[in-house]
Parts: structure tokens; C-alpha cells; sequence
């Protein structure tokens, strides 16, 4: 998604919806430069504050502040916004008081270079954060999430009553 300006947002926010609808993978993941929320110098970005809770996204990951953070909102726990923006430049700050209503900040750091990784199959996606540093590249880990699918589900079917849930337990 072009999240540079607020032009043709509306477009791109229906065709977004519409794909994560119509997908029928287990984790949705969705990708742009600039965050929605950020504790960071730029703070977040009003106009890619989209319910993407509605639509069944489980990541909203972005870059733009020169930060690590991950995040929750209040209503929307299982959905983290996370933003990774260490991976060159400069480094920026964790605004820790960073105020943004009903928002839960779960991880930030602002003192290493750094650089994530995925692992996902059908059943569960793990998302880690390392701190880089020299000589030894990935040697911290700062941050982790698990996100489970069964559980996921689970979750998804108290609040919203899906009574397709059987089909992703194990039997």
C-alpha cells in the first residue's frame, strides 16, 4: 500500500479489505511504510488508522520511525501493530508516555539495530526481534509473539459467535 499520502486511500483501503476477506490463509499480514500508531519521533499516522481488526488482520507492520515497538489496542487484543524501523540510518526515540487512547505498549526499543524474523506454517506464525550488533549479528532477542491459530480462532469465535470454528480444531 502507498501510506506516503492520504490520495487514493479509499481505493487502496476497500481493495485491501476485500483481499484479507476473500483470503483463506491462516495469518493475516498486512504491510506498509508508515505506522498507524508509533511511539516513536513521527508518531502515528491518523489516516492508516484502519479497522483491521474487522477485517481479520492479525499484523499491521510498518517502518517510517527509526524504533522497534509492538503494540496492542484496547477491543482489539490478538491484532499488533508492530513497527520496524531499525534496520539502517539513524535511531530515534521510544516516547514511552506515547499517549494514543486505548493503546498498549507492549515492547519498544530504541538502542540497537535490529532486524526480524518469520516463521509461519498452518497452524502457528512466531515473530521474533533481534538486536543486531557487531561482531555478532542476531545474538539478543528483544521481542517475541506466538500467535496460535487454534487459539486465534478460538478467540475470534467468543466474540463474534462463528459457529464455522469446529473445523479448525484438532480432532
Amino acid at each position: 500500500l502507498n501510506s506516503l499520502s492520504s490520495a487514493d486511500l479509499e481505493l487502496q483501503k476497500a481493495w485491501l479489505a476485500g483481499e484479507i476477506r476473500k483470503s483463506s490463509k491462516t495469518f493475516q499480514v498486512v504491510y506498509f511504510h508508515h505506522p498507524p500508531y508509533s511511539p516513536g519521533d513521527h508518531g502515528g499516522t491518523d489516516y492508516m488508522q484502519w479497522d483491521f481488526s474487522a477485517w481479520g488482520v492479525d499484523v499491521v507492520l510498518a517502518g517510517h520511525d527509526h524504533i522497534y515497538a509492538r503494540m496492542e489496542l484496547q477491543g482489539q487484543e490478538g491484532l499488533h501493530y508492530i513497527v520496524n524501523g531499525v534496520g539502517g540510518k539513524s535511531l530515534y526515540s521510544c516516547h514511552e508516555n506515547y499517549a494514543e487512547e486505548g493503546l498498549s505498549l507492549q515492547n519498544c526499543m530504541d538502542s540497537h539495530y535490529g532486524a526480524m524474523r518469520c516463521t509461519a506454517d498452518s497452524a502457528q506464525m512466531i515473530m521474533e526481534f533481534f538486536a543486531v550488533d557487531d561482531p555478532d549479528p542476531m545474538k539478543e532477542l528483544v521481542d517475541r509473539y506466538d500467535f496460535d491459530a487454534v487459539l486465534m480462532a478460538l478467540n475470534a469465535a467468543d466474540k463474534h459467535h462463528n459457529p464455522y470454528i469446529e473445523k479448525l480444531l484438532p480432532t
